[in-house]
Formats: structure tokens, sequence, C-alpha cells
């Protein structure tokens, strides 16, 4: 990046950041979510600042903020469905089984929170809201293949993590 462009972010930076703090927090209620959603708006807005016009910078730091905090929300929500769909699936009698059954449960959840942020962002969206593979590519703007790959590659890392844990 070139100086002049660093100069450019950084006012960009200290006119919109409280700004765009307020605006999010506004909108969801949660801090440490605005937090998160304004240090992703910069960290993008900053490896695209050569194409960013001055004149539109503020108006594209608000559109994106907006877009990151509605996936992040949604993201969320799928994780939450996923987890209690888990927890109605295993409907058991004996404590013991119930335990055990709590117990994987935790463990799934802690693999798919532990796969990469694009590929549990996939996972999700194909397992838990039931979208195609073309929807999903269309709501992440990439292509299908795109969303192929990482579909497989959550897949292969949860089949083998889930066999890491039947084999303990």
């Amino acid at each position: 990046m070139t100086k002049n462009n660093e100069i450019r972010f950084r006012l960009l930076y200290e006119q919109l950041v409280q700004p765009l703090y307020r605006y999010v927090y506004f909108k969801c209620g949660d801090k440490e979510l605005s937090q998160d959603v304004v240090q992703d708006v910069f960290s993008k807005v900053w490896d695209k600042m050569e194409s960013i016009d001055d004149e539109t910078a503020s108006a594209y730091c608000y559109r994106a903020a907006k877009n990151m905090l509605i996936n992040k929300i949604e993201k969320q929500a799928s994780k939450r469905n996923y987890e209690s769909n888990i927890q109605l699936q295993h409907n058991t009698n004996s404590p013991y089984q119930e335990l055990a059954a709590k117990e994987f449960q935790d463990y799934v959840s802690k693999v798919i929170s532990s796969l990469p942020e694009l590929q549990q962002e996939v996972f999700l969206m194909s397992r838990i809201d039931k979208l195609k593979y073309n929807e999903i590519a269309e709501r992440l703007g990439v292509s299908q293949k795109a969303v192929e790959k990482r579909m497989s590659l959550a897949l292969k890392y949860l089949r083998l993590e889930i066999e890491k844990y039947k084999s303990r």
C-alpha cells in the first residue's frame, strides 16, 4: 500500500471508527459483536483501500458493516439451530446415555467451531439452513466449485475428528 493510501486509511479510520461502532451496536446491542464487525470492516477497507473512492468510502464502510453484521448474526443463529437439532435427536432413556449424548453433542459442536471460518459457514448453511450449493455460492459471492471444495474439506475434517472420538 502506498503512503498516500495509508494516510487516507488512517483518516478514514479516525473519522469512522466510533460512529461505525455506534451504528453496529445500535443494530445488535452486543459490544463484542460490534467490535468484531468494525474490525472486520476496516480489515476489508485496508485490503481494498487502493480501489475505494474518498467520496464513497463512508457509504462503503456502512454497507460493509451492515452486511457483515447480517452474516455474523445468521451464522450464530445457524450454529444455535444446529446445536438444538443435535440435542433433539438424542432422545435417550438412561442417565448414562443422556450424559454420553450430551458429551458427544458438545464434542461435535466444538469440532464444528474449530473449522476454518469459510468451511464452517458453508457447512452450517448447507446442513442447518438446508441451502443448496448454488444458493450458498450466490449468498457468499463465490463459485459453486468453491462451495463444494469448502464443504468437502469440512466433511473430511469432521469425519476424521468423529473417528478419533469413537476410538477413545
